[in-house]
């Protein structure tokens, strides 16, 4: 049996015209992100998606219209949703909430409280 970390946001979506299952999980500080295409019988037909990279020094906002503007729009709205999760609606860093006068987010204690959404 493999051991899951938990997940910071998990469901279905449509990527690539396809119907999959995205996947987000930290741990030891960095982001997994996946997103897999299944059967009607919940069995794994294909990995779309398999990213791994490092909360620092992310840029999370630049990514987001770096995929938009070459058109993956798919990819631009997982960064998004990913980023929004984490730091709050229209939030793309703790600089940002800074800015707002909101506490910044450590995301070490931001996922030992967070439960699969």
């Amino acid at each position: 049996m493999i051991k899951l970390f938990p997940a910071l946001l998990e469901k279905e979506i449509s990527f690539e015209n396809e119907n999959c299952r995205l996947r987000i999980t930290c741990f030891h500080g960095d982001y997994l992100i996946t997103v897999n295409q299944h059967n009607d019988e919940n069995q794994l037909l294909k990995t779309r998606l398999f990213l791994h990279f490092g909360h620092r020094n992310t840029r999370f906002r630049e990514i987001f219209y770096e995929y938009r503007n070459k058109g993956i729009n798919d990819m631009a709205d997982i960064f998004r949703e990913l980023t929004f999760r984490v730091f709050g609606n229209e939030n793309w860093s703790n600089n940002d909430r800074k800015r707002k006068g909101l506490t910044t987010i450590s995301i070490k204690k931001f996922m030992s409280k967070t439960r699969i959404n």
